[in-house]
C-alpha cells in the first residue's frame, strides 16, 4: 500500500473539516521510506489546527502540544523538501487543500496558499452531494484569497456558489441555499433585491421548522434593512410577528421555554413594526410563561459533605474567645487574583463542567434571563478576553458561596454562645486608618447587627458604606475619587473605577482583596451585590448564601489589615 491509499482510506467527518483523523495511523503498511518520513510529517500537521485571531488565521497546538516552533514555524526546511516529493494529486482534494493551507500558514509562502486555492476549488467543482462540508470549504476558500489578494479566484468561488442554487438540477437543501444567498450577497456578488426575489420565488415557509423559517426571515429583515426600504421593512416584521405567534399559540402548555422564545421573537418584530399594543399584549403573555417556566423548572443539588470539617471547627471554635473566632474565619479567604482563577475555570472546563461547554443563561427568580455565559475557547485563554473574564467573576462567586457556607456556620456559633454589643467590634473599628471618625458608629452598629442575625437590614447597609469606604481609602491616599471634564463639571468615579484603581496601586494581598471586592460586588456574572441591593432586587433569603458571608469576611479582614492594634490610647 502506497501513502496516498493509506490516508484516503480516512473517512472525513462531514461539519468537522479541520481535523483529518490521520493521526493514528501505522506506517507499517508503507514499504516506501521517504512515504513513512511522509507521513510523520502530514501527521504533524494534522496535529495543529487552524484558528482565527483578530481577524487573522494561524497555526496553534491541537492534539500535540509538545510540537516546537523553529524560527516560530512547525516545519523546518527538510520537511518540506519531504513533502514536495508527493504528488498532492492523489490525494482528495479538500485533504490537499488542508495541508497546504497550513503550510501557508506556518511558512508564508504564496505558492503554497495558491496550491491551497487550487484545492479547494477542485473540491468545490467536484462535490456533488452539497452537504454542509460546501460550506465550510467556501469560507476557508474566501477567506484565503482574500488574504493573499487573489481576486480571480475568488469570483470562481463566488461562480461556483451561485451556480449551486440558481443552475443546479439535484435538490440543494433550504440550509445550503440560504447560507449560500447570505454569503453572495454580503460579498456584493448579487444585489439584496435579486437575493430577496430568490427567497420570495423559491424558499416558502416550511410548516413548523422554526429553526430554518427565522433563518429566512433573518435574512430577509437583513436585506431589507440594507436597501432601507421602510415599506418592505414593516411588511417582513408584520410577518415574521404574526408567525412566531401563531407558533406560541400551538405549542403545548408546559413547552415553557420554546413559549418564552417564541413570545421574544414576536414582541421584538411587532415592536419593530411599531404596532405597540400588540407587543405589550404579548408581554403579558410572556410574565406568566417566564413564572411558569421557573416553577416547573428541576433543580439539580450540589450537596457537599462538610460534616466532618464542620465538627473540626466546631471543635477548633471551643478553645477559641469571641475576638480570636473573628480572627479565626479570617483562614477562609483566599488571596485569589485573576490567574489564579483563571486556571481554577481551565481545571473547572477540563473536567467538563456544563457552563463551561455551552452557552448557558443565568435566569432570575421571574425567569428572566439577565446574562449569558458563552463557552470559553482556547484564544480566550491567550487573550484574557471578556468572555473570561465574565467565567473567572462567576467561578470567584461560586467560590464565595463554598467557603461562605464555613463561615456561616462559625458566625452562627459566634451569635448563640456569645454575648456581645456593637462596641464588641470597637477592636476592628478605633484608631482604623480607613474608617472616618464620623463612620465609626455607622460600621460598629452594621457589624453588630449582621452577626446579631439581623442580615436584611445589616447587609444593606453595609454594602452602601463599603462603597464610601472605598472612596475615603483612594482619596486619602492617592487623592483620586472624581474626574473634571473639559467643561469644569466633577463627575464622581463609579465604585468600579475605583477598585480598579486600587487594584492597579495597592501592595500584593491588599490588591486581591479589592480585586475579590470587585468580582462580588460590581460584576454581573459575579455576585453583582452592590447593583442588586441598590435597585431593591434581593429576597430576604439571598442574605443567607454564602456568597454574604464571604462578603462579610473579606471586610473584616480589610479593616484588621488597617486596624492599629497596639494604639497607646487603647
Amino acid at each position: 500500500m502506497n501513502i496516498y491509499e493509506l490516508i484516503n482510506q480516512v473517512k472525513l467527518n462531514t461539519g468537522n473539516l479541520r481535523y483529518w483523523p490521520i493521526v493514528n495511523l501505522k506506517d507499517v503498511e508503507l514499504e516506501n521510506i521517504g512515504e513513512k518520513k511522509a507521513l510523520k510529517i502530514l501527521q504533524k500537521i494534522c496535529g495543529l489546527l487552524i484558528i482565527e485571531e483578530n481577524k487573522k488565521r494561524k497555526l496553534n497546538f491541537f492534539l500535540d502540544e509538545s510540537l516546537v516552533r523553529v524560527n516560530n514555524c512547525f516545519l523546518v526546511k527538510s520537511d518540506l523538501e519531504c513533502l514536495e516529493k508527493l504528488n498532492f494529486d492523489n490525494f482528495l482534494p479538500y485533504f490537499s487543500a488542508y495541508i497546504w493551507e497550513c503550510i501557508w500558514l506556518d511558512q508564508r509562502d504564496y505558492k503554497a496558499a495558491d496550491k491551497a486555492l487550487d484545492y479547494y476549488l477542485i473540491h468545490l467543482e467536484r462535490e456533488i452531494n452539497f452537504d454542509e462540508s460546501v460550506l465550510e470549504v467556501s469560507t476557508y476558500a474566501i477567506a484565503l484569497a482574500k488574504e493573499i489578494n487573489n481576486r480571480k479566484k475568488l469570483n470562481t468561488i463566488f461562480k461556483i456558489l451561485h451556480n449551486i442554487i440558481f443552475h443546479n438540477e439535484n435538490n440543494t437543501s433550504i440550509y445550503i441555499t440560504l447560507s449560500i444567498l447570505d454569503i453572495l450577497s454580503a460579498e456584493h456578488f448579487i444585489s439584496y433585491y435579486e437575493a430577496l426575489e430568490f427567497l420570495n420565488n423559491n424558499v416558502s415557509i416550511r410548516g413548523e421548522n422554526e429553526h430554518i423559517n427565522e433563518k429566512i426571515f433573518i435574512l430577509k429583515r437583513k436585506w431589507a434593512n440594507k436597501l432601507g426600504d421602510s415599506n418592505l421593512i414593516i411588511s417582513i416584521e408584520k410577518d415574521y410577528a404574526e408567525y412566531f405567534e401563531k407558533l406560541f399559540n400551538f405549542i403545548p402548555d408546559k413547552d415553557y421555554f420554546k413559549q418564552e422564545r417564541f413570545l421574544i421573537n414576536a414582541i421584538d418584530s411587532y415592536t419593530r413594526c411599531k404596532n405597540r399594543k400588540k407587543a405589550n399584549e404579548l408581554k403579558q403573555k410572556l410574565m406568566l410563561v417566564q413564572i411558569n417556566k421557573v416553577n416547573n423548572m428541576k433543580i439539580i443539588e450540589i450537596s457537599i459533605d462538610s460534616n466532618i470539617s464542620l465538627n473540626t471547627i466546631e471543635e477548633d471554635l471551643k478553645k477559641l474567645n469571641f475576638i480570636e473566632i473573628i480572627f479565626y474565619s479570617l483562614k477562609f479567604i483566599k488571596y485569589l487574583d485573576f490567574d489564579i482563577v483563571k486556571n481554577m475555570v481551565k481545571d473547572c472546563k477540563s473536567s467538563g463542567f456544563i457552563s463551561d461547554t455551552f452557552p448557558c443563561s443565568i435566569i432570575n427568580d421571574r425567569g428572566q434571563s439577565t446574562d449569558i455565559f458563552m463557552p470559553l475557547m482556547s484564544s480566550d485563554y491567550e487573550n484574557n478576553s471578556t468572555n473570561l473574564r465574565n467565567h473567572v467573576d462567576h467561578m470567584v462567586m461560586r467560590y464565595a458561596d463554598v467557603a461562605g457556607c464555613y463561615l456561616k456556620h462559625i458566625y452562627s456559633y459566634i451569635k448563640d454562645t456569645f454575648i456581645f454589643s456593637e462596641y464588641s467590634f470597637d477592636f476592628l473599628i478605633r484608631h482604623n486608618e480607613i474608617v472616618p471618625a464620623t463612620r465609626n458608629k455607622i460600621f460598629r452598629n452594621v457589624l453588630f447587627l449582621i452577626f446579631q442575625g439581623e442580615l436584611c437590614t445589616g447587609y444593606q447597609v453595609l454594602v452602601l458604606q463599603l462603597e464610601n469606604l472605598f472612596r475615603y481609602i483612594a482619596q486619602e491616599q492617592y487623592g483620586l475619587t472624581y474626574k473634571i471634564d473639559k467643561d469644569g463639571r466633577t463627575e464622581e468615579y463609579t465604585l468600579w473605577d475605583i477598585l480598579n484603581y486600587l487594584i492597579k496601586n495597592s501592595e500584593d494581598n491588599n490588591k486581591s482583596i479589592f480585586w475579590q471586592f470587585q468580582c462580588l460586588l460590581c460584576q454581573s456574572l459575579g455576585g453583582n451585590i452592590r447593583n442588586n441591593i441598590a435597585h431593591g432586587l434581593v429576597e430576604e433569603y439571598d442574605f443567607e448564601t454564602g456568597r454574604y458571608c464571604y462578603l462579610l469576611c473579606l471586610v473584616i479582614l480589610l479593616l484588621v489589615r488597617y486596624a492599629d492594634f497596639y494604639n497607646e490610647n487603647d
